[in-house]
C-alpha cells in the first residue's frame, strides 16, 4: 500500500508540473501582454515594468526563475495589484471558496445520496428523480444562479442577492445551492443506479427471500456497496464544484479564488493566474488521491 501511494504521489507531482509547464508557455506565448492597454504607455515606462518583473528575459530563463522561486514557495508578485503577492491575494481568497466548495459538497452528497437511496425503492420517486434531474442537469451555473437571485433574493426578498459576510451567514445560502444543484442530481442517479444493480444481486434476493425489509438491505451492507460508484466520481464531482464556483464567484460578487481566475485571465496577469492554475491543479489532483484511498478502504479487493 505504500509503494502504490508513493507511486500515485508521484504520478501526481509530474502530472502538476506538466500542467504548470504548459500553462506558464501559452500564456506568455498568446498575443497581448499585462501591459498592453487600451491607452499605450510610453515606450520606457512599459520597458521599465517589463525589466522590474523579468518579462524582458528569454522565455526558458523565465521559466527557470520561476520554478526555483515556486520550490521556495513563492509565486512572485502579482502584475495587477504590484502593493500584493500572489501567496497574500490567494491566501485572503482561499477561506472563501473553501468554505463555498465545502458546503455545496456537502449538501450535494448528502441530499444526491439520501434522494437516490429513496428513488430506489421504486414507484412515484423514482419517476420524479429521473425527472427533476434531468432538468437541474440540462440547466448550467451561469443560468441557475440568476435565477435563484430572481427568486429568492428580488422577488420574496428571503436572501442577500450578493456579498460575503462569513461561511456561516444567509449570504451563502444561494450561492451553496446554485452550485450544489447540478452535482446533487448526478449523484442521486448514479445512487439510484448503483443500488438498483446491487439489490439484484443473490445475496439481496436471498436477504428479501428471508423477510428482510429494505432497511435492513441497507443496513446489510447494500448501501456500502452502492456507494462505490459515488466515492469513485467524487474526485470529477469535486473538479465540477471547482469549475463552476469559478462561475458562482462572479454572479454573486464572492471574494473567491474564482474572482482572481477571472481576473488574471482578463488582465493577463501571469503569476496570479499561473497561481490559481497551481492550487486548482494541486487540489484536484490531491483530491483524487483520497478518492482512491477511500475506495481502497471500501473495497479491499481493490488494493490488489
Amino acid at each position: 500500500m505504500a509503494v502504490w501511494l508513493l507511486k500515485r504521489l508521484g504520478f501526481a507531482l509530474l502530472a502538476l508540473w506538466c500542467l504548470l509547464t504548459i500553462a506558464f508557455f501559452l500564456l506568455r506565448l498568446a498575443p497581448g501582454g499585462p501591459f498592453d492597454q487600451e491607452r499605450a504607455l510610453p515606450p520606457e515606462v512599459k520597458e521599465q515594468l517589463m525589466r522590474r518583473f523579468n518579462l524582458d528575459q528569454p522565455l526558458p530563463i523565465q521559466y527557470f526563475h520561476y520554478l526555483r522561486d515556486l520550490v521556495h514557495g513563492d509565486l512572485g508578485p502579482s502584475l495587477s495589484y504590484p502593493d500584493f503577492s500572489v501567496v497574500e491575494l490567494l491566501s485572503q481568497a482561499l477561506p472563501v471558496s473553501l468554505a463555498l466548495g465545502a458546503w455545496a459538497f456537502t449538501l450535494a452528497l448528502l441530499g444526491g445520496v439520501g434522494l437516490g437511496v429513496l428513488a430506489a425503492r421504486g414507484g412515484y420517486s423514482g419517476r420524479l428523480l429521473d425527472h427533476l434531474a434531468t432538468l437541474l442537469l440540462a440547466i448550467p451555473n451561469f443560468v441557475l444562479a440568476p435565477l435563484l437571485v430572481l427568486a429568492f433574493a428580488l422577488t420574496l426578498n428571503w436572501l442577500p442577492a450578493g456579498g460575503w459576510n462569513g461561511a456561516w451567514s444567509s449570504s451563502i445560502v444561494l450561492p451553496v445551492v446554485a452550485l450544489a444543484l447540478p452535482l446533487l442530481a448526478s449523484i442521486a442517479v448514479l445512487t439510484r443506479a448503483s443500488l438498483e444493480e446491487v439489490r439484484e444481486s443473490d445475496a439481496s434476493k436471498l436477504q428479501r427471500a428471508f423477510g428482510f425489509g429494505f432497511i435492513d438491505e441497507l443496513r446489510g451492507g447494500a448501501l456500502k456497496m452502492a456507494l462505490l460508484p459515488v466515492v469513485a466520481y467524487a474526485g470529477a464531482a469535486l473538479a465540477q464544484l471547482l469549475t463552476g464556483s469559478v462561475v458562482v464567484e462572479q454572479v454573486f460578487g464572492l471574494p473567491g479564488l474564482g474572482r482572481y481566475f477571472v481576473l488574471g485571465a482578463l488582465n493577463r496577469d501571469y503569476t496570479l493566474l499561473l497561481g490559481a492554475i497551481l492550487f486548482f491543479g494541486s487540489l484536484i489532483l490531491l483530491l483524487q488521491l483520497l478518492t482512491d484511498v477511500l475506495l481502497a478502504w471500501l473495497d479491499p479487493r481493490i488494493r490488489l
